[in-house]
């Protein structure tokens, strides 16, 4: 099979160990279904993207799975809210949002089975700001574009501090010209508890563009998915393997409960 879409796009800086993950058989093998989940603890963020996998060697679009029925369940207090769908495979619903401390259990039912996964969204961890550098580690401004604008290179350092006496991980999302960066960045707080932190995060982007780097306390399950694709998309074997994911019967993806904290700046 080719690579699964992502709710993400791919490139991370560091990582610790990962769980067990599963080969992926490049010949012809019967089609997985791909769940993609998103809760954050802001309005409009409660997302979920259903495919299926196709084998390697297909040209087609992966194929978009309409007609699901997804709930969202609050497991502290049994509150339940059916996610629609949007538009062909993707379902959303605009009005929720988690709460940190809970935990939410997202079942998505296609064609008479049941897939069902469980996040605890963390503590929020607030991004006090950000340092934007532009003369080390650049290189050169790169070509204009067909709009006059260049290419640039930053380090930008985003700022906060750590909480004491608790697993924090961490990943920073980064999006530019109101699109994903195909770069992603996870740390956790090992060796770093109750400090205040200062991790570089590399941004390729355009002049005049605006950036706005998210920070994202996920869990420990969240982690481990993030860092097991890392080493999926770093790897030259030619038998890449599906990092290990939270739903049941045997679907690949993930649901990725979390909180969130923006910053943005426009480059000069």
């Amino acid at each position: 099979m080719r690579a699964i879409p992502l709710f993400f796009a791919l490139l991370a800086l560091s990582f610790v160990a990962c769980e067990k993950v599963i080969d992926i058989d490049l010949n012809s093998t019967d089609p997985r279904i791909v769940i993609e989940a998103n809760l954050s603890d802001t309005l409009g963020e409660c997302t979920v993207s259903l495919t299926r996998t196709l084998n390697f060697d297909d040209t087609i679009a992966f194929p978009r799975l309409t007609g699901a029925l997804i709930t969202l369940r609050d497991l502290s207090n049994g509150t339940i809210d059916t996610i629609p769908e949007l538009s062909p495979g993707r379902y959303a619903q605009p009005s929720l949002a988690g709460i940190p401390g809970r935990t939410y259990e997202l079942t998505v039912v296609y064609d008479g089975v049941s897939y069902l996964a469980r996040g605890t969204m963390p503590p929020k961890v607030d991004l006090d700001s950000i340092l934007v550098d532009s003369t080390r580690f650049t290189g050169p401004r790169g070509p204009a574009g067909n709009d006059g604008l260049r290419r640039v290179n930053l380090l930008v350092f985003p700022i906060f501090t750590e909480p004491a006496g608790q697993a924090n991980q961490y990943y920073f999302q980064v999006t530019q010209r109101d699109t994903l960066n195909d770069n992603f960045f996870i740390y956790s707080d090992l060796g770093a508890d109750g400090q205040a932190l200062l991790r570089p995060i590399f941004v390729q982007t355009w002049e005049q563009a605006e950036v706005i780097i998210d920070l994202q306390c996920i869990d420990q399950a969240t982690y481990t998915y993030l860092e097991g694709l890392n080493l999926n998309l770093g790897q030259n074997s030619a038998t890449p393997s599906n990092p290990a994911g939270n739903f049941s019967n045997g679907a690949l993806g993930h649901f990725k409960v979390h909180t969130t904290s923006k910053k943005r700046f426009v480059v000069n």
